[in-house]
């Protein structure tokens, strides 16, 4: 088999001939490790967007700037109902960024959002998928991004979790008017990706209970984890939901909904809850986890033994899928890595 038929004959709870693993394609160092990592079976996971927004009436205007002594993007949103603004600082080491000032700030900041959202027409760029595929062959496979669920991206991309959560216990009109208008954009940009060549979707919402926990998880986003889940499974796709924080609470939760695979799930020592414990609530989903990335910072050995000890829980009865989701810190990502591989041929060697 190759890593790419491994794997989504892992997802798909089909037979392997050895262990299914895999890391973003982004996380790799380029060069000579790579070349050894994809030899060893490890399968590149690189996310593509099957899909082109545009916002035919929105001006997007942004600017740089340095205010003590880090890197900032301002980038403010002109439409005809009045202008927004949202603050990023860049975090240089991994070219990421996150905002520290968000767009919706003030009531009337709603309506501008909602036109945003109600303004957004969705081009197909399935090429887009077919040539990374074409171009990953079959050491890899693409992941199609969608969008996050409604107050996923409420909480995270728009508002911040304190409003989110205090305009939302008030019911605030234009909270709920905003949602309604995001959770059928979210629709159209699930429909069209399952449309595209991509066999996996990807469903990024970074799920924690600290945010998800309790009722809220079963009112909130049980629903549209079904909605998307079916919708995939109709088009012949398998949707991968990337719930990469504490899971313990809402273990019986996630195994009430529809969908077949919980990625980035990240074990102990790092998560609330073992890959065994997961797998025996969840007898119906695969579990594709995330390598706790604290380990990473043991000696290599100490690499070795845990992967080639978290397979052996994790691997008897299949329904999983070893990967890397998370950076890894750059001076001891090689011997890590490599580290990694070593555990995977240890185990394969005794059990497989």
């Amino acid at each position: 088999m190759t890593p790419r038929d491994r794997l989504l004959a892992a997802l798909r709870g089909r037979p392997i001939d050895a262990v299914p693993w895999s890391c973003y394609s982004n996380l790799l160092p380029r060069g000579e490790t790579e070349r050894l990592l994809r030899e060893r079976g490890m399968a590149l996971i690189t996310p593509v967007t099957p899909y082109i927004r545009e916002m035919p009436h929105v001006e997007v205007l942004s600017r740089e700037a340095r205010e003590g002594g880090h890197a900032y993007t301002y980038r403010t949103f002109r439409t005809p109902v009045g202008a927004v603004t949202e603050k990023r600082r860049a975090e240089p080491g991994y070219g990421s960024s996150w905002i520290v000032e968000h767009m919706i700030r003030r009531p009337e900041d709603y309506a501008v959002v909602e036109f945003m959202v109600r303004d957004t027409i969705l081009h197909p760029n399935f090429e887009a998928v077919t040539e990374l595929e074409a171009d990953l062959d079959g050491d890899g496979v693409a992941l199609a991004w969608t969008t996050r669920s409604p107050y996923q991206q409420m909480y995270i991309e728009m508002m911040g979790l304190e409003r989110m959560v205090l305009d939302r216990a008030d019911g605030l009109p234009d909270f709920l008017s905003l949602y309604q208008a995001m959770d059928e954009l979210a629709e159209r940009i699930h429909r069209l990706v399952a449309q595209s060549p991509a066999t996996l979707i990807w469903n990024p919402d970074n799920l924690t209970d600290l945010v998800a926990g309790g009722p809220t998880f079963d009112t909130h986003y049980a629903p549209y984890y079904n909605h998307v889940a079916d919708i995939a499974a109709e088009a012949g796709k398998i949707v991968v939901s990337h719930f990469d924080g504490r899971l313990a609470s809402l273990t019986h939760s996630i195994a009430r909904t529809r969908l077949p695979v919980v990625e980035a799930f990240t074990p102990p020592p790092m998560g609330d809850l073992s890959v065994a414990e997961a797998k025996a609530t969840w007898p119906d989903k695969v579990v594709w986890i995330n390598f706790p990335g604290s380990v990473f910072l043991e000696t290599p050995d100490e690499v070795r033994r845990f992967t080639r000890e978290l397979l052996a829980e994790a691997m008897p009865g299949g329904r999983f899928v070893l990967g890397i989701t998370e950076n890894i810190p750059a001076g001891v990502r090689v011997e890590a890595l490599l580290a990694l591989a070593d555990g995977v041929a240890d185990y394969e060697g005794t059990s497989l």
